[in-house]
């Protein structure tokens, strides 16, 4: 996670002097090929965070995009008094899950627990409502999970019978 953050605060240093480097530098032909050299350096860095970044869990509190989400099915969870809780959410109209990092709570890791335990005892999924609120993951004391039935899997087309095929021809 080190170099997670290495390589974002890296993209900063270097959008910042390309910031510096266009108020400061003027018409001259040297600063322009500066600012070209740093770009270059700072579109690279870039490419090498991107990766970097792929598969981490995403802090809840750095789940923007997601705030307005009703629901999500709880997939799978690793409770770890250590790191913290990691979650597996599925967020309906999706068919990729995605990963979040919650901060460690003992009483939302025993509701978490207590929840899939039961969902998997009965055959069920977890639904948490309102994953990405507040008051959702941030204050246990009113987890809103349900327990439904599983999602329905789609439909398979049945199977065109193979054609004959004449040996004789």
């Amino acid at each position: 996670m080190a170099l997670t953050f290495g390589l974002i605060g890296g993209i900063i240093l270097v959008l910042a002097a390309l910031a510096w480097l266009a108020v400061a530098g003027g018409a001259r032909f040297s600063a322009r090929i500066a600012a070209v050299a740093i770009l270059i350096f700072g579109i690279a860095l870039g490419f090498a965070t991107v990766p970097e970044l792929l598969g981490r869990p995403k802090p809840v509190d750095k789940a923007w995009l997601e705030a307005n989400e009703p629901q999500s099915r709880l997939l799978a969870a690793k409770i770890d008094p250590e790191t913290g809780i990691y979650l597996w959410l599925l967020f309906p109209g999706e068919t990729v899950p995605r990963a979040y990092d919650v901060p460690w709570q003992k009483q939302l890791a025993e509701k978490i627990d207590a929840a899939m335990n039961e969902a998997a005892r009965r055959g069920l999924d977890v639904v948490i409502n309102a994953p990405m609120s507040k008051w959702a993951l941030f204050d246990a004391g009113d987890f809103p999970v349900t327990i439904v039935p599983p999602a329905n899997l789609p439909q398979k087309s049945r199977p065109r019978s193979p054609r004959k095929v004449d040996p004789g021809i």
